[in-house]
């Protein structure tokens, strides 16, 4: 074949492929360069979403009906408006962009909402002020969904409308009117499921971490919650935890109230003081030398045993000291006034009484009072106390052998106690194949199914594999899998839908499904306040994008777990302070050498400071391809700061000590003249270099190694919600100190040193005197910020 016959087949055949070839080629790399730009666009819009939603938390004024859902909004419009500018379509309507999100999720401490469109009746407006129009009877006017479409009201329209004359073009039938697309954020859900059997029929309403709500009926099978004073109507809440954890010692102090017998009046008043109702009042009340106020000696404080039945009851049931016609027992007579455990409303021998206190309120005042020992507790024992009790003894508290001091921690884990007492003596023989399940959850591989699952998921005392306060607990497992599946089920429904929703059966509209969510995003999801956002049905090049972007939230006000706290040996509250802010498995906090002496590490929450920090960059000069660190400069203020006293040569961790440039700041006069060396350099002109420290606080730095870099080997590791140490094989593997000369693989396995290597026990990073501090830091600070918040955080959905 002649060379110009192949010249031909070439121009005829193989170039015109080539070509297709190269535009195909280049159009499959613009496609997923487009794709790779919406992906971005979307994370970045539902970063300043959920970043929206930390501000709002951590910063607004809460008042009078401001709750979470509020924070979801405004999370909301954030998320649009930096969509909108992120696509260059910042002056482009909300309902723009809204055709491509199916739907948004938001999860929250207890529950979750989600923001999707659903069908409207749509209202007739009158045109002028945009107000909808109704009847002379107030009834209101929907468009017809005989209309035309798009039809447009006009004046007449508003006059027919006043005289009653509807017309085909309005109807005052929600049924028969026009269906209009409306993006809404649908009512809130909480994690719950309902459980049911011969034996209970009730509902848990879980959280994020362990705090349940659980209400429904029972029969009770335990001697303690079989008397007169139990019902089958339960309603609880409170931190589940392993009670066989927490030993406590001491004295409650139960509040009684007189009522005079001879005249069958009511006391419900207590004895004030300046007119307000104090301890000091009660005692004042009751001295001797008062006897003339004998008549207002109305509230004695009886004592009881922490450990007793009574304790128990009182704590646990509203009820109790009730005979089965209602009557409250006398616990004491004085002087003619019989004390009784409540409040009387009426006549007593025809009204039943009512409980003064509940058992948290109990637990509170019981602590109160012991505040006053160190100043009055003659007083205290003499006259708040009811004769013949004898002394008041404070309450212990001791959490997996270490005890407990701050007195929010100490009423944690009181509280936890009683209520985890409680959920052990009636719920513990729940299944969780007794939960009631939607019926499309089960049968399919993506949800789980609960069918024939004995696992007894509240029966929580002493049992090592179902410590609620572990993720891997049967209790923490079985929640996560309700969670998810309620999630899902909702979510589906919401995007399946979407469809009918907005296209009606149009048979070319976009077919909206919810993607497979991996296996880390679930986790963000199912252990954090997390927002999910998906995009569908965007062109996108050769095809159309449909992703989803997941972001989680790690600093807010509403929640509180341990990766979420910083500890340090001192927070500086008045001067700055000379500790560093670390995470709890930093290997720098602290030093096993004992430069500390204080038995917990102080704490604060990572929300409470974050959006206050302080971004310390460094000013560089770069010289093949290497930084010299000049100064550092703060760009909140514009302030350039000497470091030039310091051995710096470039190493990031010579200017960990960051707190000492507030005594160097460099005169504004100097910064376009500053001597460095010998040579004169214009600040203004340098360049960030890659090292940047924070100032928390403006008291305390964050650890350069566990919260900046976040590159270090951790000195413990939390397993089945204990902390133990951690130590290295000759193979560098990691493994985990159970006990003396037992170690376990991060997994959970254990440790076979023949495969693995040897354990090197002389390379620990801390000692055991330092894992001591380090527990009991961690029990005291989550303990104190989970009960502060549970009684602060009123507008949290509980």
């Amino acid at each position: 074949m002649k060379y110009q016959n192949f010249a031909i087949i070439f121009v005829i055949i193989v170039l015109p492929i080539s070509i297709v070839l190269s535009y195909y080629i280049q159009s499959q790399t613009d496609t997923l360069t487009l794709q790779t730009r919406y992906q971005s666009k979307l994370n970045d819009s539902t970063y300043d979403a959920i970043a929206s939603y930390q501000m709002n938390s951590l910063n607004t004024q809460r008042v009078t009906g401001e709750s979470v859902k509020s924070y979801v909004l405004a999370s909301v419009n954030t998320f649009f408006t930096t969509l909108a500018t992120n696509l260059g379509m910042s002056s482009a309507s909300k309902s723009r962009l809204q055709t491509y999100i199916p739907a948004i999720l938001f999860t929250t401490y207890d529950g979750y909402y989600i923001y999707s469109p659903t069908k409207m009746a749509k209202v007739a407006e009158n045109p002028s002020n945009g107000i909808g129009l109704t009847k002379k009877d107030e009834s209101i006017v929907y468009v017809s969904k005989d209309a035309p479409i798009d039809y447009q009201i006009t004046e007449q329209d508003v006059t027919n409308i006043n005289n009653n004359n509807l017309g085909t073009n309005f109807t005052d039938e929600s049924n028969s009117a026009k269906l209009e697309n409306n993006y809404m954020l649908k009512p809130f859900i909480y994690y719950s499921a309902r459980y049911k059997s011969n034996n209970y029929d009730f509902t848990a309403s879980y959280t994020l971490d362990n705090y349940i709500t659980v209400y429904g009926t029972r029969t009770a099978t335990n001697e303690l919650d079989r008397a007169d004073y139990s019902t089958d109507y339960f309603s609880k809440s409170g931190y589940l935890i392993d009670p066989t954890k927490i030993t406590l010692n001491g004295n409650i102090l139960v509040k009684c109230v007189t009522r005079n017998e001879r005249n069958n009046n009511s006391s419900s008043v207590e004895p004030s003081e300046n007119g307000t109702y104090t301890y000091q009042a009660v005692i004042t009340a009751n001295k001797p030398e008062n006897q003339e106020l004998s008549s207002h000696n109305t509230v004695r404080y009886k004592k009881i045993d922490i450990n007793s039945d009574d304790a128990y009851k009182y704590v646990n049931y509203f009820n109790y000291g009730d005979s089965s016609d209602g009557k409250q027992e006398i616990v004491y007579q004085s002087n003619g006034l019989s004390y009784y455990p409540a409040r009387s409303s009426g006549n007593l021998d025809d009204n039943p009484t009512i409980r003064y206190q509940t058992g948290d309120e109990i637990i509170e005042s019981t602590l109160d009072i012991e505040e006053l020992l160190n100043t009055q507790s003659n007083d205290v024992n003499n006259y708040l106390m009811m004769s013949g009790d004898g002394n008041f003894s404070p309450l212990t508290v001791t959490y997996n052998g270490v005890t407990i001091e701050d007195r929010e921690a100490k009423e944690y884990y009181i509280k936890a106690y009683f209520f985890s007492r409680w959920i052990q003596n009636n719920l513990s023989n729940v299944q969780a194949g007794s939960i009631v399940q939607d019926e499309d959850t089960k049968n399919n591989f993506e949800y789980t199914n609960f069918q024939d699952d004995t696992t007894r998921i509240f029966n929580i005392s002493g049992i090592r594999e179902n410590n609620p306060e572990s993720d891997d607990s049967y209790f923490a497992t079985h929640k996560r899998d309700v969670i998810k599946n309620s999630i899902q089920l909702n979510l589906n429904t919401a995007i399946s839908t979407y469809n009918d929703t907005f296209y009606g059966n149009e048979q070319d509209s976009y077919n909206y499904l919810l993607p497979v969510l991996t296996a880390d995003d679930w986790d963000s999801i199912l252990n954090n306040i997390t927002m999910v956002s998906f995009m569908q049905g965007i062109p996108c090049g050769l095809t159309t994008f449909n992703n989803y972007a997941v972001v989680k939230s790690n600093n807010n006000n509403t929640s509180v777990d341990l990766e979420n706290l910083y500890f340090t040996e001192q927070i500086g509250r008045d001067v700055q302070s000379n500790s560093e802010y670390h995470k709890y498995d930093c290997p720098e906090l602290g030093n096993f050498n004992g430069t500390y002496d204080g038995s917990t590490y102080e704490s604060d929450l990572s929300a409470e400071f974050k959006y206050d920090a302080k971004k310390i960059n460094t000013k560089v000069e770069t010289n093949n391809n290497s930084e010299t660190i000049i100064c550092a400069y703060d760009d909140q203020t514009n302030t350039y700061y000497n470091i030039g006293y310091l051995d710096i040569n470039g190493n990031k961790n010579d200017i960990d000590n960051i707190k000492v440039l507030y005594d160097n700041p460099i005169p504004t006069e100097q910064v376009k003249q500053y001597n460095f060396n010998g040579r004169t350099i214009d600040l203004t002109g340098l360049s960030n270099g890659s090292e940047s420290l924070y100032l928390y606080d403006h008291q305390n730095t964050g650890c350069y190694t566990c919260i900046i870099s976040g590159n270090y080997t951790p000195a413990v590791k939390m397993y089945n919600g204990e902390l133990y140490r951690t130590f290295q094989t000759d193979t560098s593997k990691l493994v985990l100190e159970i006990e003396s000369g037992r170690y376990i693989n991060e997994n959970g396995t254990e440790y076979n040193p023949t495969e693995d290597g040897n354990v090197i026990t002389d390379s620990y990073q801390i000692s055991l005197a330092e894992l001591s501090k380090r527990r009991k830091s961690i029990y005291t600070s989550i303990a104190k910020y989970r009960n502060s918040l549970y009684k602060t955080n009123d507008y949290v959905n509980r």
